[in-house]
């Protein structure tokens, strides 16, 4: 009996000092808050689905969702059970909000996570996402890089007189695709001298994926702008679903390859 209350004295010490030892083990899990705004493919009669790391969430409009923080695939399907939106998202600590964004027919939705945008002084912040689908066609569905080149010079009058003088040098705004980034990028606002009562305006060059320039019928090919930088310095930008066609604005300036409809979605 004696030996038998030894052994169990030298095991209760072992545990013990193992105890003490050890490692903390966390033996609850962390869950934090997703709130999802504007989810409204998720109600109605055709409503479709939402999916976190492939497991269907039961979800209204505007609610909150508990999940385990850290790297997260979210995906949306439509009723048809199509894949509409498949993307991983950073899930932190703390409630992340995901805003459902649905710009057009022609762009596939997003879920983007949330953040306060503050303004840059003498930047504009801008993310883009394309929606015309010549130009995707054109591409071979790669994403490609718009070169912004503002006006700084226009002179009126008959052709012959007409003249525009782009920028020496502009901002890329890169990889822009059939989905809207997360993050913005920042494009330089032209000098207080040149800018225009509603903000400026100018032609920004399309840059293939490998950077080169995209020519069509031999002609570089451009997008046209005009930005309302008054009113916003954070913008959410699309090309609209327009055909190109040739255009020679000024007697200065050689034929070049023209889409129209660079569009503002939301700003602040």
């Amino acid at each position: 009996m004696k030996r038998l209350s030894a052994a169990f004295i030298v095991f209760l010490t072992l545990i013990i000092s193992s105890c003490q030892k050890g490692e903390h083990v966390e033996i609850f899990q962390k869950f934090t808050n997703v709130f999802i705004k504007d989810l409204s493919m998720l109600t109605g009669p055709d409503k479709g689905k939402l999916l976190i790391d492939d497991q269907t969430i039961s979800i209204s409009n505007n609610e909150t969702v508990k999940i385990i923080p850290g790297q997260k695939k979210f995906t949306l399907l439509d009723s048809m059970g199509n894949i509409l939106f498949n993307d991983t998202l950073s899930i932190g600590d703390n409630t992340d909000t995901l805003q459902y964004v649905k710009i057009s027919d022609d762009i596939p939705p997003s879920l983007i996570k949330m953040k306060a945008e503050t303004r840059v002084e003498g930047k504009l912040k801008i993310r883009i996402v394309n929606g015309n689908k010549e130009l995707n066609t054109l591409l071979g569905g790669e994403k490609f890089h718009l070169v912004f080149y503002h006006v700084v010079e226009r002179l009126s009058g008959p052709p012959s007189r007409r003249k525009i003088v782009y920028s020496a040098t502009g901002d890329t705004i890169k990889n822009i695709g059939k989905t809207l980034p997360a993050d913005y990028q920042l494009l330089t606002l032209p000098s207080a001298d040149v800018l225009f009562n509603y903000g400026f305006y100018g032609r920004a060059q399309i840059l293939k994926e490998d950077f080169k320039p995209l020519l069509i019928n031999g002609m570089e090919a451009y997008y046209g702008y005009s930005i309302d930088y008054h009113n916003y310095g954070v913008l959410t930008s699309f090309t609209t679903n327009n055909s190109g066609a040739a255009n020679s604005p000024a007697a200065n300036i050689p034929t070049y390859w023209e889409f129209a409809g660079l569009e503002v979605a939301f700003g602040n």
